[in-house]
């Protein structure tokens, strides 16, 4: 007795085996094709959620601005209401030494409030402060913290960087925040929520921005010739802070991440706290804001 061949059975086998194939990557090219429609359509669901919230954002930052600037002026309108207070009942029974180092303080305020005021808005950012007691040269670096705060006084300030036209300190300016704190603020903002603060590496400042992936911090350089730009070579020149700003709320910051600086991120220190009062005091020296008229 002999065997009968399996020919037609292994031939049947091969054929269920290609059968299984084709439908196996079908199978895979279907699931593929799912999970591709599904991410497409959560990306997009995550562009509309960013849009709506850097939307509302844009909303608040101007809102507060808006309120601010309205407390401002109603500020000084208030103060300006208030009726002038004689001197000299102010001195009346007051010992004679005292009165006279009264007196002489007095003519004092009165002859600084007499000097020309800086108008930030008519300002020329482009032409740089020189002060003989600078400890700042070109080519070196802030060695303190100290050095960053005298040099934003002594040559930013006076200019009517980081202030508005009305003189309120700008919204994004944040002063001498540190890097941390700065990455704390921004990681639950939206993409291309930005601040500006000092930097401790270079003289200038550090723009941070929410990105979407984390915070990133770039350095703009303030070099001798009064040019503001982000470290590195061959880089975009600006006349000032704002217009730099300016600029890259409509253009990338690096070709790959596509950082924007979309919505301000206001500070959280009031103007008269003594951070700002810090940076924007007045300067007795006249050598100090005479170059910026």
């Amino acid at each position: 007795m002999t065997l009968k061949k399996q020919v037609p059975i292994i031939g049947k086998t091969k054929e269920e085996h290609q059968e299984f194939q084709e439908r196996r990557a079908e199978e895979i090219f279907s699931t593929m094709r799912e999970v591709k429609q599904l991410a497409r359509k959560k990306s997009m669901q995550v562009a509309h959620t960013v849009e709506e919230r850097w939307r509302e954002s844009e909303q608040k930052a101007k809102a507060f601005e808006r309120t601010r600037k309205a407390s401002f002026n109603q500020a000084r309108k208030l103060s300006q209401r208030l009726p002038k207070i004689d001197e000299r009942q102010i001195l009346e029974g007051i010992p004679e030494e005292r009165k006279k180092e009264l007196e002489q303080k007095m003519k004092w305020d009165r002859n600084k409030q007499t000097r020309k005021p800086i108008h930030p808005g008519r300002t020329n950012p482009s032409k740089p402060l020189v002060r003989r007691s600078s400890v700042f040269e070109p080519g070196t670096k802030p060695k303190t913290l100290d050095h960053v705060v005298t040099w934003f006084r002594e040559r930013e300030a006076p200019c009517g960087h980081c202030r508005e036209r009305d003189g309120t300190i700008s919204l994004w300016f944040h002063g001498r925040l540190g890097r941390a704190k700065a990455e704390y603020l921004l990681e639950k903002k939206p993409v291309g929520s930005y601040l500006v603060r000092l930097s401790l590496k270079t003289w200038g400042y550090t723009i941070s921005v929410k990105t979407y992936t984390d915070v990133k911090h770039f350095l703009v350089d303030v070099p001798s010739g009064g040019r503001y730009q982000f470290l590195g070579p061959k880089q975009r020149q600006f006349r000032s802070l704002n217009e730099l700003l300016a600029f890259y709320r409509g253009n990338p910051i690096t070709s790959a991440g596509q950082e924007v600086l979309l919505v301000p991120v206001a500070q959280l220190e009031p103007e008269d706290s003594d951070l700002f009062r810090e940076l924007f005091r007045d300067d007795d020296d006249e050598e100090a804001w005479s170059t910026c008229l």
